[in-house]
């Protein structure tokens, strides 16, 4: 049990009367080893406090950075939307004004073949008289 005896109980007794002294010591002693515990207790929650917010502000960049990424994204999907949609619009008026030019060949091609087709029926039908006659 003497082993177990703790710094405040612990007063061994000297001669000139040393021993009062540091039984007198034992209680400072007491405070100061309180008092040391709880600044350690104190630096391991400041540690532990700024350790969160940098973990806070981390995820903080990390999000924001993340955001502004699918942001910027985006801007130059729009743009590249609109740059498509210009082109596409751009290439149906094209093929408007194609077709356009394609209807009035047919329609020259279907007056011609009609002329073509009464001059011909006109051949044929004076040949027929020719024959006839």
């Amino acid at each position: 049990m003497a082993a177990r005896r703790s710094a405040a109980n612990y007063a061994p007794s000297e001669p000139g009367g040393r021993g009062d002294s540091q039984a007198s010591d034992s209680p400072n002693i007491r405070i100061l080893m309180d008092k040391m515990l709880d600044d350690s207790k104190k630096r391991k929650e400041a540690k532990r406090q700024t350790l969160q917010n940098d973990h806070a502000r981390r995820v903080q960049k990390v999000s924001n950075d993340i955001k502004a990424a699918f942001a910027e994204h985006e801007k130059q999907r729009q743009e590249e939307q609109k740059q498509q949609i210009s082109r596409l619009i751009e290439l149906i008026k094209k093929r408007d004004m194609i077709e356009r030019r394609i209807m009035k060949s047919v329609h020259r091609l279907e007056i011609q073949y009609s002329l073509h087709l009464k001059e011909f029926e006109t051949a044929m039908s004076n040949k027929t008289d020719d024959l006839r006659g």
